[in-house]
């Protein structure tokens, strides 16, 4: 992996009951730690696995240019709006070899849901989307980080200074893996 915030520390994995574990994992970079995610995890229950929704249409990686997010060096972009300062519909992919450990595949995709921002349409000359405030990702399904994977992000709403949006991550083959709700600041643009 590179030096830079990509890399991730899995740090316990506690057992809950049947089959429910709770992992908590943290994102490092050479600078110290900035971020932690904590998530619960259900492998293999046997129950229902249904889609009110299901995603069609969504555009082959390939059909898409290739964007450079020169912070994640570690991961490729292929964003259907590249002319954004950041994109809200996009496939990424972990370019790094990774294990076969559903739990840092599960990581990682939780760290690319906070790769970008949707609330970029609200912003103007004078404001802008600032840092997050709160983030949560729920998984529907296994992840795999590896592969290709589809991010739909939606923009909500802008009020007092915060920001509010949600986003669908899908598999390449447009099964549903995870669920995100991102609240952030929304603040004046910085004068140069």
């Amino acid at each position: 992996m590179t030096d830079l915030p990509s890399i991730l520390d899995l740090l316990d994995l506690e057992y809950v009951e049947q089959d429910l574990y709770l992992s908590r994992a943290v994102y490092e970079a050479p600078w110290g730690m900035f971020g932690g995610q904590a998530a619960a995890v259900s492998p293999g229950r046997p129950m229902p696995d249904l889609e009110a929704e299901p995603v069609s249409d969504l555009p082959s990686p390939g059909s898409l240019p290739v964007w450079t997010h020169p912070k994640h060096p570690s991961f490729e972009f292929r964003p259907a709006d590249p002319d954004r300062r950041l994109p809200t519909q996009f496939w990424i992919r972990c370019l790094d070899e990774l294990p076969d450990d559903s739990l840092l595949h599960a990581a990682v995709v939780a760290y690319t849901s906070d790769i970008s921002s949707a609330l970029i349409p609200f912003e103007t000359e004078r404001t802008m989307a600032g840092p997050s405030l709160d983030h949560a990702v729920w998984f529907h399904r296994p992840a795999r980080a590896d592969g290709w994977i589809w991010q739909q992000l939606t923009p909500q709403t802008v009020s007092s200074g915060r920001g509010w949006y949600t986003a669908t991550i899908y598999a390449a083959d447009g099964t549903r893996i995870a669920s995100v709700a991102q609240e952030q600041i929304f603040t004046t643009q910085r004068q140069r």
